[in-house]
């Protein structure tokens, strides 16, 4: 469905029920404020929390994995799933409503990987859902 069109949970609690399919791994691993310093979490990814999110991500080994403004480009980890040409051959971008680049789409290797913007961005909401759910319906063939 549509962003839109999706019921809100507290009037149809079955829609609930799409969230047993899904893995949230926070980057941050400590108690947050109402707004997080990017600087901040990255610095601490990179020091404290890194082998942690290596191994979630390992264990659960999701189809679909996106990062919400996280996935950072010098970074080894993620470069088992992206190359220096993958960021480079882009598959996809999407664009809001002002021309900047929203989020980008990857497909390797049987897995979707997406590269968006954190979805607290509360007014671009039905953009980030409805750009997730294209992506899936584009790639349901491909994805493991």
């Amino acid at each position: 469905k549509d962003y839109r069109e999706m019921d809100c949970i507290k009037d149809n609690p079955e829609m609930g029920k799409v969230l047993l399919g899904l893995c949230w791994i926070n980057l941050n691993k400590m108690p947050g404020l109402p707004k997080s310093n990017n600087t901040i979490v990255r610095n601490n990814y990179m020091i404290h929390w890194k082998d942690i999110i290596r191994k979630q991500i390992l264990t659960y080994d999701p189809d679909v994995i996106i990062f919400g403004g996280t996935l950072f480009k010098n970074d080894d980890f993620y470069y088992s799933f992206l190359t220096e040409d993958d960021w480079n051959n882009r598959d996809e971008s999407v664009k809001d409503e002002d021309g900047n680049v929203f989020m980008t789409k990857y497909y390797k290797e049987g897995k979707l990987i997406i590269d968006a913007k954190h979805p607290g961005l509360r007014k671009k909401v039905d953009l980030w859902v409805n750009s997730i759910i294209d992506a899936l319906k584009d790639n349901k063939n491909n994805i493991k």
